[in-house]
């Protein structure tokens, strides 16, 4: 993509018009470059979610073939992830022009890092959640309970100092010569300084997908609710009344829907790609100002 279309000043709605035109002039060669690797991860998705379903015909199979049930999951949760990696990677490619495997190791990496954040970030939480029983001698639903005020604080303000991640890993994905742990304080701290901007754009297109997404997945949806209460019928005695059908009916529904839901997927990921490009362009202006300040003082004082 050009830098001029990219690096633009938008706000949170021409970012929005910005994805949606860029998604519609190309949706040919976003299928034609992601349509396998999407085909095939939907594919080991649908598999994976409905072997580990709550169905009587599920755990019918599972419990009499536990070693072949155990490697199609894994195979499936394998295939799903290499596959995502695959399709994920041949987006960016679409986008920053750069090569293949360079942006394969960069979603790998991505993911791995920010598994490593939240992980140390989860891992402190329950640090301090086990100092706090241990010294208020309570029990960890009793703590959570008498101080539900500050968990929900404290995960208002974990959500809000996230929101810089989103820009950082689009710079991390699409830049040419990105770093993720190199200059980290400081991409963290335009992130910070941008946080209206982020949170905006992540709360309006959260919506957007939000609502697409409930009516995309409202078959699934009805079907998963129909495979819940017949269980819960199953589980009181009285009979299934689904059809011996049913799981591949439910596995064909959610590959068809995982399919539909990556290009959805797709038009948010472009939506915060502009805004990156408009941050991007933020801070070249600011360092231009700054730049054209200093050599204006400069005049003044040279003799």
């Amino acid at each position: 993509m050009e830098n001029e279309l990219l690096y633009k000043n938008r706000s949170t709605s021409s970012c929005i018009q910005a994805a949606y035109k860029l998604l519609v002039s190309n949706m040919g060669g976003f299928f034609r470059a992601t349509w396998f690797p999407v085909m095939l991860s939907s594919i080991f998705l649908a598999v994976l979610m409905v072997l580990n379903l709550p169905n009587p015909q599920a755990y019918a199979i599972g419990s009499s073939h536990m070693t072949l049930y155990a490697v199609i999951s894994l195979v499936s949760l394998i295939g799903f992830l290499v596959c995502s990696v695959w399709a994920s990677a041949r987006l960016i490619t679409m986008l920053n022009g750069q090569k293949f495997r360079l942006n394969a190791i960069r979603v790998v990496l991505l993911a791995l890092n920010l598994l490593l954040i939240y992980a140390l970030v989860y891992g402190l939480t329950l640090l301090a959640a086990y100092i706090a029983m241990r010294f208020l001698h309570c029990s960890l639903m009793t703590l959570l309970a008498d101080n539900w005020l500050i968990v929900l604080g404290w995960a208002v303000v974990f959500s809000l100092l996230s929101l810089p991640f989103l820009y950082i890993s689009i710079r991390y994905l699409v830049g040419d010569k990105a770093h993720f742990w190199h200059g980290l304080p400081t991409t963290y701290g335009t992130g910070l300084r941008r946080m209206g901007f982020i949170f905006l754009t992540a709360f309006i297109t959260s919506l957007l997908i939000g609502v697409i997404s409930m009516l995309l997945m409202l078959p699934m949806t009805i079907l998963l609710f129909a495979n819940a209460f017949s269980t819960i019928g199953v589980m009181t005695g009285d009979p299934s009344g689904m059809p011996g059908y049913f799981l591949i009916l439910l596995g064909v529904t959610m590959l068809i829907t995982f399919f539909v839901m990556w290009f959805v997927w797709i038009f948010e990921f472009l939506v915060y790609y502009f805004m990156y490009g408009s941050i991007e362009k933020q801070r070249e202006e600011r360092r231009t100002t700054a730049l054209a300040i200093i050599n204006d003082n400069e005049e003044i004082f040279t003799p």
